[in-house]
């Protein structure tokens, strides 16, 4: 992406509440370039890397972490790490359901597969983002499969 910097035009220099982004212009073909960037990045499965922070992907997107939270939170409607989260409990909910060894997984072992650095970040990630320990879902899994 060109000079990120150039296309983003703030109206005034007023100070700003720390969270108000409501101010910043966003060029149209840089928002659309970082657009695709999330795509790639998703497909990818780019979000599996442990201890991604907007600052690293800001940089592999070539803009800056201002920039790219807030097309995550206008195009996702997350803050990022909720946005990180939220593609790392898909991706490894998906994947318990549908590859049955993984319901033998540990929580470290989870963890791991789903790119988290620590099993307590995992769980904690899991609960807020579905509301039950991985534990429960693999329970309840197990109950649909024996009815069904």
């Amino acid at each position: 992406m060109k000079n990120c910097s150039k296309k983003l035009n703030r109206p005034t220099k007023q100070k700003r509440k720390k969270n108000d982004d409501t101010d910043f212009v966003i060029s149209r073909d840089a928002e659309q370039a970082v657009l695709q960037s999330l795509k790639k990045f998703e497909s990818g499965r780019k979000f599996l890397e442990k201890d991604l922070d907007l600052t690293k992907l800001a940089g592999h997107f070539n803009t800056n972490t201002k920039y790219l939270s807030l097309i995550i939170l206008r195009h996702r409607n997350l803050k990022f790490y909720q946005y990180i989260n939220s593609l790392k409990i898909d991706y490894i909910a998906k994947r318990i359901r549908n590859e049955k060894i993984l319901q033998n997984y540990t929580h470290e072992a989870l963890a791991l597969e789903a790119g988290y650095s620590t099993t307590r970040r995992f769980v904690n990630a899991f609960v807020s983002y579905t509301g039950i320990t991985p534990k429960y879902f693999i329970e309840e899994l197990r109950k649909e499969e024996n009815i069904g």
